[in-house]
């Protein structure tokens, strides 16, 4: 008799252990990794990202307009102005347009990236710690 009822108590315990625990550990552990993973992930991807692209617009974008413009406009200016004030106008458009698109590609990507990422980490997360959790 003392078998059965410690055999018994141990079932009932390990059945209701068992489901209290995997509930309660279900929920906190995917809305900390949650949280965590996305404000992490977010973060560094943002941040290597956004230096990556900065300088590789900014490269790409000094000299191909550089080459762009220095041509363009010196066809035309030659024609009315002298050399140097078509180098000066072309450096100063290259580094103004540079900069301009340079800073709205970086905002605009900056915020598609945090809305993105945010969005895809919070679904993954969920339904892989969802799968698991069943």
């Amino acid at each position: 008799m003392t078998q059965a009822l410690t055999q018994t108590l141990t079932q009932t315990l390990t059945q209701t252990l068992t489901q209290t625990l995997t509930q309660t550990l279900t929920q906190t552990l995917t809305q900390t990794l949650t949280q965590a993973l996305t404000q992490t992930l977010t973060q560094t991807l943002t941040q290597t990202l956004t230096q990556t692209l900065a300088q590789t617009l900014t490269q790409t974008l000094t000299q191909t307009l550089t080459q762009t413009l220095t041509q363009t406009l010196t066809q035309i200016l030659t024609q009315t102005l002298t050399q140097t004030l078509t180098q000066t106008l072309t450096q100063t458009l290259t580094q103004a347009l540079t900069q301009a698109l340079t800073q709205t590609l970086t905002q605009t990507l900056t915020q598609t990236l945090t809305q993105t990422l945010t969005q895809t980490l919070t679904q993954t997360l969920t339904q892989t710690l969802t799968q698991h959790a069943v």
